[in-house]
């Protein structure tokens, strides 16, 4: 059980562990997305401001260009004032006044294109660079987005593996726990120690007429006041359960496998039965079937659910799915024993109760190996009746069958009940399963 447990602390730190490393990579990724988007940010201003600034340029150019028409215009309007007031005595000098305003003109014109081409020159240049710039702030930026990606791609295989621990550790733990329930108890200590242990605890109470729902009151209380006073039997109502959050109360199997270890071990055989048998002719019946099977009774373990189950767990809260419990631990055990008290379907306790024949009826469906215990009294009387009624004397009908939780009767009904609703397919593989183990005892 420590050992169990320090797994299950290393799984969960595991699992934590994992579920940290998950979160601070969606931190990451979140941050650096901020960031990129930050930068785009900055790219667009860029070309924003270096739009506005070309179109500034264009503006100064104009307003020179005007400026200087403006200048030519009026160094013509005074070289013609200056013409017209010395018309008279100037006429000699205004073609040569002409000529040196229109060279100055031509210099000031060639000078005036130098500056606007070289301005233009300088423009193009820093357009360049500034498309350089942008070239490289978004090659920069694609390399970011390209490792961000791979970032996320690196963070989601991160969380698949974590992902896919976590579904593996919840599986081990599953089958850890499936394994634990699946513990049987010895036949031989059964038959021996318990039945004296019984005896003892319990003194002329315990007697042939004594069935399990006698025992169980006895153990546990009578329905309506369940574990208001329990019967501390072989310290199982004390002993702490772990798997209960340390509350006190375990299965008999648990308190048996305390005490005595060789009484406990993984189950060979699961029990198909009912609580309804009296309990020394159950055990009896059980020692019976191992010597006619030569089985030897010390390392054969029956799973039994009055004993492997916890009855605090199982008669308290009523939230366990016994469908599903059931069938996976007959399942895991994967060979039934019917224990049935008389094979005239009429009359015997086994065929009314839905639970057993859904038992019978999964193993069958499950192609898992199933035997037959017949008691005693029941295998007396089979091997007088004339063979043609054997047939006829097993009658099973599934419909009619019950359970003491009705929410499990319901269930198992509309599991097993067919299309025909009446359970016509299932009756008949019962009955079939049942009228080939009874061929067997009569032949053996």
């Amino acid at each position: 059980r420590q050992e169990g447990e320090r797994q299950k602390a290393l799984a969960a730190e595991e699992v934590q562990r994992a579920e940290q490393a998950f979160e601070k990579a969606i931190a990451d990724r979140a941050a650096n997305e901020a960031k990129r988007k930050d930068e785009q940010k900055k790219a667009l201003a860029a070309k924003e401001a270096k739009r506005k600034a070309d179109e500034r340029q264009k503006a100064l150019a104009a307003e020179e260009a005007k400026r200087a028409e403006e200048a030519r215009v009026k160094a013509e309007a005074d070289a013609l004032v200056a013409a017209k007031a010395k018309r008279a005595e100037e006429a000699r000098q205004r073609a040569a006044e002409e000529a040196i305003a229109e060279q100055q003109a031509s210099l000031n014109e060639a000078a005036r294109r130098r500056a606007a081409e070289a301005e233009a020159a300088e423009k193009a240049k820093r357009a360049k660079e500034a498309h350089q710039k942008a070239l490289d702030e978004i090659a920069a930026a694609q390399k970011r987005a390209e490792q961000l990606l791979q970032a996320a791609a690196d963070a989601d295989a991160e969380h698949k593996r974590a992902e896919e621990s976590r579904k593996k550790v919840a599986e081990d733990q599953a089958k850890e726990r499936l394994r634990k329930r699946a513990r049987g108890i010895s036949v031989e200590f059964l038959v021996t120690r318990l039945d004296a242990e019984l005896k003892d605890a319990f003194g002329d109470k315990y007697d042939e007429n004594t069935t399990f729902v006698d025992l169980e009151a006895m153990l546990w209380g009578p329905p309506g006041r369940r574990f208001e006073k329990t019967f501390d039997f072989l310290g199982h109502a004390t002993m702490k359960n772990f798997d209960r959050g340390g509350k006190e109360g375990v299965s008999l199997c648990s308190a048996i496998a305390s005490q005595f270890e060789n009484a406990v071990s993984d189950a060979t055989h699961f029990i198909s039965w009912t609580w309804r048998y009296p309990v020394k002719k159950f055990l009896r019946t059980l020692a019976e079937y191992c010597q006619m099977h030569k089985l030897d009774p010390k390392k054969t373990f029956v799973w039994i659910c009055f004993f492997c189950n916890d009855q605090f767990d199982w008669l308290s809260d009523g939230v366990n799915d016994g469908v599903e419990a059931f069938g996976n631990v007959l399942k895991h055990i994967g060979k039934v024993v019917c224990v049935v008290d008389d094979y005239i379907a009429s009359r015997a306790i086994y065929f009314s109760r839905v639970w057993t024949v859904f038992e019978v009826f999964t193993a069958s469906i499950e192609g898992i190996e199933v035997d037959l215990a017949l008691m005693a009294d029941a295998r007396q009387r089979l091997l007088q009746t004339p063979v043609g009624q054997v047939a006829q004397a097993i009658a099973v009908d599934v419909m009619t069958a019950q359970a003491t939780d009705p929410d499990d009767e319901q269930r198992i009904k509309q599991l097993i009940a067919g299309e025909d609703g009446v359970a016509t397919t299932t009756n008949d593989i019962v009955k079939k399963l049942f009228v080939k183990l009874i061929s067997k005892v009569l032949m053996g």
